[in-house]
């Protein structure tokens, strides 16, 4: 019996192009999760299906054969270009284009080519004719291009159009990394398309019936991996200057993961020279002048220094602050550079050492606050700066003891500081304590000071310098914020959750008690975002957090770690009945009216518990079998809770 498959060089070459493609699907799916990484393995994906079933039909001998072939090309060829267009879209910063709905519109058309092409021989609306052509080296289909197809063809050509129309209006300038990053794709994009247009509309086909466009793909697949290892595409995004606020005095430089440049603000450019061709260099070799900051990006123990930038005629003096964040998949962004002039302060420290005329001169000039203080801690002097910045007349403030402005928090520390370090001869630097400002209001402070001595050595009182780091203290706070809590809730995210269970862990073990972890999965909430838009969705979240929150008790903490999957941690719980009640206040608390953009919405909750230590001892194991508990419950008529060691759970 004659084999239905015959192979031949072409056919065999076609495992270039689905070998590159294929590495390169594997790659982005299994590298961790960045923006675009995702819709790079899809579209790889496609491209290997299509290079891959290529090969076979130009491999079978049968028309029947290569038809079929053809059916499953087709997989990829209809969705490459619907792929093209949403990697760009997530590319160029416009995440929010790409809605579930948009995604089903554009693949309504790949989907009918998929469906026309494999039932071709009902209605040869595709194919007007399909032909074996025995005349070449190897049989191949002679095919005779029906009105769909040119619908399928324009349609592809108008999603790589605008994908190529969209990367050139964000390719920013010549030389920085985004330029480069759009370079690099677009000649991934144009090679393709020309070959394409070539063989499709001009019926160029030096090698008989032979289509070249996936050698070109191929050619793409190389252009992505080397923009991904050169440029840090997909890593290094347009969008990161979101979280920089331009209008701050103070230096703002943030660095990603491998420590490149991903975005300054406004005084950046203008102390330190940065310009756009800096983004996505290594911030240890623009900043080769200064070996103070190189230091301070490579040394992760490292979190402040001083330096000196010399501009023109003036020589500046600023403190240098390495802030480390949390991992933020979506930006990759791993530490803030920030400085912050102390030139003044520098100033003021010279000036201790001068006469005691110029001393009271720059003192009554300086922004920050200088003040001196017995060893009781009563204030004996202070700088007008104190009532600039803390509102208090001096005359209010001299004869007071410092202990009566600063936070009930950093009481017991600064008392420390000041009977066991300055008083015992030792100076005090970078002290970090709130001060109560005149309106009531509390203000970050830092301070520095020596003890002073009489003509026989011994500390009579305190000398120091104040000043104001409000600033930076909230910058510090945002960050943390956005590490650790939902940015649509306000709940806390699964990092903070895990910190607070390795707290609430040594308390239960202490203390001989349970810690209860729910699972609370909304039920038919995909429906909201179906019918009125996450718009409605993101509302529904917003009120139901609220609710939950009212419910719970100050200590136990409920996080949000899906979009709308909630997990809450009761800590020190005595008796498993404290866990009962609060899941039926939980499923009670829905049977309330939720009325949104003006429609009654009927939601219910299923919920799943788990108890340490007798469920797990562990956060990942406690929250896996209280997630099948309430799967569990939600596969038994939703509106329910479950514990996990009732039996019947399956862990999967």
């Amino acid at each position: 019996m004659e084999s239905l498959i015959r192979l031949n060089p072409v056919a065999f070459s076609m495992v270039i192009p689905a070998l590159i493609t294929g590495c390169m699907a594997v790659y982005a799916f299994t590298r961790r999760p960045v923006v675009g990484s995702r819709v790079v393995g899809f579209l790889m994906l496609a491209l290997y299906i299509w290079s891959f079933f290529y090969g076979v039909e130009l491999s079978c001998v049968t028309l029947p054969g290569m038809m079929l072939s053809t059916i499953f090309e087709y997989l990829g060829i209809a969705a490459a270009p619907v792929l093209v267009l949403i990697l760009v879209l997530q590319y160029t910063g416009r995440e929010k284009w790409v809605a579930p709905r948009l995604i089903v519109l554009l693949f309504i058309i790949p989907a009918i080519t998929v469906a026309m092409v494999a039932t071709n021989s009902l209605h040869y609306l595709y194919y007007a004719s399909v032909n074996l052509d025995t005349r070449s080296i190897f049989p191949m289909m002679a095919l005779t291009r029906g009105p769909f197809f040119w619908i399928h063809t324009v349609y592809s050509y108008s999603m790589l159009m605008v994908a190529i129309l969209l990367l050139i209006t964000r390719m920013g300038k010549p030389g920085s990394v985004f330029f480069n990053q759009s370079i690099a794709m677009l000649i991934g994009l144009f090679l393709p398309s020309i070959g394409n247009i070539i063989y499709v509309v001009f019926r160029w086909m030096p090698f008989g019936h032979l289509d070249m466009t996936p050698f070109a793909f191929a050619v793409t697949g190389v252009v992505i991996a080397w923009s991904m290892f050169r440029y840090g595409l997909f890593e290094i995004m347009p969008t990161a200057h979101d979280i920089i606020i331009d209008g701050l005095d103070d230096v703002i430089v943030v660095l990603d993961g491998q420590n490149r440049i991903v975005e300054y603000n406004k005084s950046a450019q203008r102390i330190l020279g940065l310009s756009q061709k800096d983004i996505g260099l290594y911030a240890t070799s623009v900043w080769k002048e200064w070996p103070g900051l190189v230091d301070l990006v490579n040394d992760d123990r490292a979190d402040r220094i001083e330096i000196v930038i010399h501009s023109q005629d003036t020589v500046n003096y600023n403190e240098a602050f390495a802030y480390k964040i949390a991992d933020l998949p979506e930006h990759a962004l791993r530490k803030v550079i920030s400085l912050h002039d102390i030139s003044g302060m520098k100033q003021v420290e010279w000036a201790l050492q001068q006469s005691e005329e110029k001393f009271r001169l720059l003192i009554e000039n300086s922004h920050d606050i200088i003040y001196t203080m017995a060893t009781d801690g009563v204030l004996t002097f202070v700088s007008p700066a104190w009532t600039s910045l803390l509102g208090h007349p001096v005359n209010q403030v001299v004869g007071h003891s410092l202990i009566a402005f600063i936070h009930p928090d950093e009481v017991d520390e600064f008392v420390t500081a000041l009977g066991e370090g300055l008083l015992a001869g030792q100076p005090l630097k970078d002290f970090e304590y709130r001060v109560c400002h005149m309106d009531g209001s509390w203000r970050w402070h830092t301070t520095s000071a020596v003890p002073l001595r009489d003509e026989m050595g011994m500390v009579i009182g305190v000398e120091g310098i104040s000043r104001d780091v409000t600033g930076r203290k909230q910058m510090e706070q945002k960050l943390e914020e956005i590490a650790t809590h939902d940015f649509l809730t306000g709940l806390p995210n699964r990092v903070l959750l895990l910190d607070r269970f390795t707290i609430a862990a040594a308390l239960a073990n202490r203390n001989k008690t349970r810690i209860a972890v729910m699972s609370l999965d909304l039920d038919k909430f995909k429906s909201v975002n179906d019918t009125l838009g996450h718009d409605a969705g993101d509302q529904v979240l917003k009120v139901i957090s609220t609710r939950l929150t009212g419910i719970i008790r100050a200590s136990d903490t409920l996080a949000r770690v899906g979009g709308d999957e909630f997990i809450l941690m009761m800590m020190e719980t005595a008796r498993v009945d404290d866990a009962t009640a609060v899941a039926q206040k939980f499923l009670d608390s829905f049977n309330e009216p939720l009325v949104i953009e003006g429609q009654l919405l009927d939601l219910s909750t299923s919920i799943g518990i788990a108890v340490y230590p007798e469920d797990g001892r562990d956060l990942d194991t406690l929250i896996k079998k209280s997630d099948a508990a309430m799967y569990y419950s939600k596969g038994n008529g939703r509106n329910q809770f479950k514990f996990f060691s009732d039996g019947g759970v399956i862990v999967e």
